[in-house]
């Protein structure tokens, strides 16, 4: 089982990304707002292609696919090349999530992080296919790798890149999906669904890490204590007040 990151870890993390991802928003203009989104999944989502300034051509309305029973909540595929020369994806989504529209705009966010980092060449769609969220070990690392090998055997699922998960994960909130994220992530614990109803969890980091660098990116951008909260559904925000501060 792969490690939670520590603290340090995951502000070195967003350093790097802050420098690579060019993301010029600041201040109480920097995260994508919620509130903002209305309609449907096929409408709504161009606004998060807009904010990261992709071409809607990249993935068009209909091919959005909801369906049921998939292995992931959320996952990218790539779709042939349209009639203007345009080469695209395609995106399905889980409808299970549905259960929560806020875990929608956070598998949403997510997955389009993943798109971003993959026309930034930073990642690529296979990589990109293989994440899906993942128990991660909060005891500390193992002394030896038997244990790890004994999982493996366990695990039928494909082998998960968990540090490119975790390195989309924080992404995400560099880029200013933060609200979207960290509201999902809340709504999705509150419902406390297993494994035999749906999906357990829709991220990787636990909601702690999550609240971490929600406040840890805030402060880095400069957003101001009320933009910060603004928009946060009341979970998230009992999330973010138990965040402590560095001394």
């Amino acid at each position: 089982m792969p490690n939670l990151p520590s603290n340090d870890e995951l502000d070195a993390l967003v350093e790097e990304l802050f420098s690579t991802l060019g993301n010029e928003r600041t201040g109480d203009d920097f995260h994508f707002d919620p509130e903002s989104l209305s309609e449907s999944t096929r409408f709504y989502y161009v606004d998060f292609l807009k904010w990261l300034g992709i071409d809607d051509s990249v993935l068009e309305a209909e091919r959005i696919c909801i369906h049921a029973g998939r292995e992931q909540p959320a996952n990218l595929d790539r779709r042939r090349i349209n009639e203007s020369g345009v080469d695209g994806y395609s995106l399905f989504i889980d409808n299970s999530l549905y259960r929560s529209l806020d875990a929608v705009y956070a598998a949403l966010a997510h997955q389009f992080t993943h798109l971003r980092l993959i026309i930034d060449e930073d990642q690529t769609l296979a990589e990109a296919q293989k994440c899906r969220p993942i128990e991660l070990d909060t005891k500390g690392k193992k002394d030896d790798d038997d244990d790890d090998d004994d999982d493996d055997e366990k695990d039928t699922k494909p082998a998960v890149n968990a540090d490119l998960e975790i390195r989309t994960e924080v992404a995400s909130f560099v880029l200013g999906f933060g609200k979207l994220v960290l509201n999902g992530a809340a709504e999705w614990d509150e419902l406390d669904i297993d494994d035999d109803e749906g999906f357990e969890d829709i991220t990787t980091l636990p909601l702690s890490s999550l609240a971490y660098l929600y406040k840890k990116v805030a402060n880095h951008a400069d957003v101001g204590t009320k933009a910060m909260e603004a928009g946060l559904t009341d979970e998230a925000k009992e999330a973010l007040g138990k965040v402590k501060s560095k001394k």
